[in-house]
């Protein structure tokens, strides 16, 4: 981790972005909001981003779907995928690891810090 990496969160429950946002903005992240994954892409456009968080099932562009672009536009940026529920249907669209490492919601927010701090170093 160095401090003032910037985080990309994107979930489309308001709830769920303000809680990741106050776990990691305590440890030191620079934190910025997206409510889809087409907010995204647009913040992305503007801000250089270390690491994208994004749920997996969203309005419009979906986790996968965000990922993939990310993945192919931003290459430096590593993904990290959260879920609430169990949707594989644009999986094959991003690389193994990425579905693989998939966090269920709800998360330990010790055990996201740990896994934003191992993908960060």
């Amino acid at each position: 981790m160095t401090a003032g990496d910037t985080i990309l969160i994107v979930d489309d429950e308001p709830l769920m972005r303000d809680i990741f946002s106050e776990i990691l903005s305590d440890c030191s992240y620079r934190i910025l909001t997206a409510g889809n994954g087409l907010e995204a892409l647009e913040v992305l456009k503007r801000e250089a981003v270390d690491l994208l968080l994004s749920d997996v099932i969203m309005p419009e562009v979906d986790g996968y779907e965000l990922a993939a672009q990310v993945c192919q536009l931003y290459p430096e940026t590593k993904v990290q995928l959260i879920s609430g529920f169990s949707d594989n249907g644009n999986q094959k669209l991003v690389p193994a690891e990425i579905h693989e490492q998939l966090m269920p919601k709800p998360i330990d927010p010790n055990a996201l810090i740990e896994r934003i701090n191992s993908l960060l170093n």
